[in-house]
């Protein structure tokens, strides 16, 4: 479990499609990774799920999966840390709109409980939450959410046959909350974010993240720390020019001397 939670922290604010997360990220970096230990981590609060970047697309009937949605793993603690999405009012169903008021208002909520004070069908429920998490407006308890919801309709269909369960899974998947708004970010806590899990910043790696934050934004505040003699700044990979920005104990750790300097791993699809 301590594993598990090491290595979220180092991914904490990186998005990838919601259908890769266990298998491509989690179970090659956690020895013995079981699902049940992301569940128990989200259960007990210490990190959410949600969408962080923007979602332009005005249609409201897409197809009721998250399969390629972009999510990121937030300690619950931080989510303050982090600004939030805007969304335009056209992008919201009336339903979606019902939800959102009615959890503003009463609080974190399941899904049979909506069902019951919008008086309609539990699969209107189902992807209606589909389309709040596709724009970043809404979070869940449980990460069978980010599992469940990654399928495809029919394939949802096919495990709900298959379950035992007398309980509805979708209230299976805990409480539904609506994400706090956060109108500026904490660039210099994102920043040592980034440090943390990459050791070195530059503009290209810091450019390919989906965070609120421009590589201006972060030259300013890693300007700051070299200053403070935190950080140090200079050109440590090769292949990219421009200024760079690297962690003191990840130098020493990687003893770089030599002039040609350090290479991305290309053999991480996702360069961490």
């Amino acid at each position: 479990m301590k594993a598990l939670i090491e290595v979220l922290k180092l991914l904490e604010g990186f998005s990838a499609p919601a259908s890769i997360w266990e298998e491509q990220i989690l179970k090659p970096r956690v020895k013995d990774y079981q699902i049940y230990m992301l569940d128990q981590l989200c259960y007990s609060g210490q990190f959410i799920f949600k969408r962080m970047t923007p979602n332009s697309q005005i249609s409201t009937n897409g197809i009721a999966t998250i399969k390629n949605t972009p999510i990121t793993f937030i300690q619950r603690e931080n989510i303050q840390l982090f600004a939030t999405t805007d969304y335009m009012p056209e992008q919201l169903t009336m339903k979606g709109q019902k939800i959102i008021e009615l959890i503003q208002s009463r609080g974190p909520m399941y899904a049979s409980d909506l069902q019951k004070q919008l008086k309609c069908m539990m699969l209107e429920i189902e992807n209606t939450l589909i389309h709040l998490i596709k724009l970043g407006v809404i979070y869940c308890d449980g990460a069978s959410a980010l599992r469940l919801f990654s399928m495809s309709p029919a394939q949802r269909g096919r495990y709900i046959k298959k379950s035992k369960s007398t309980s509805s899974y979708l209230d299976m998947m805990g409480r539904w909350s609506v994400t706090p708004t956060v109108e500026k970010s904490n660039n210099q806590a994102i920043v040592k974010i980034l440090l943390n899990r990459y050791g070195i910043l530059f503009k290209t790696l810091v450019d390919n993240e989906a965070l609120p934050i421009k590589w201006y934004d972060c030259v300013y505040e890693l300007t700051r720390l070299e200053a403070q003699g935190e950080i140090l700044a200079g050109r440590f990979v090769k292949s990219y020019s421009g200024i760079q920005f690297a962690d003191k104990d990840y130098i020493k750790q990687k003893c770089v001397h030599e002039l040609e300097g350090l290479s991305i791993y290309e053999k991480d699809c996702f360069h961490l």
